[in-house]
């Protein structure tokens, strides 16, 4: 197959999946309704989804802590500015 269509798929699989989701979410499907094929399959997407969301999480970390260490370098310096323009 063309690399265009493995990507088709593959994106047309992660909606088929991702309907499922909301289908379990919603209470409309039940995990026992599914057969082994579609169970491995939604399995991995839920692996993919878990790992994306701790990369997002640690990115979101890492900015947290950024935002933290430029609100205390503001912090510092607006309290020595008006130390030298007051002095």
């Amino acid at each position: 197959m063309t690399e265009k269509v493995l990507k088709l798929k593959h994106k047309n699989e992660e909606k088929e999946m991702g309907c499922l989701a909301n289908e379990f979410m919603n209470g409309t499907k039940r995990f026992d309704e599914l057969d082994m094929k579609q169970l491995s399959r939604f399995s991995q997407f839920v692996g993919t989804k878990l790992k994306e969301l701790e990369k997002r999480m640690n990115e979101l970390s890492y900015l947290r802590i950024c935002i933290k260490y430029l609100f205390t370098f503001l912090g510092l310096y607006v309290s020595r500015k008006i130390v030298t323009d007051d002095g």
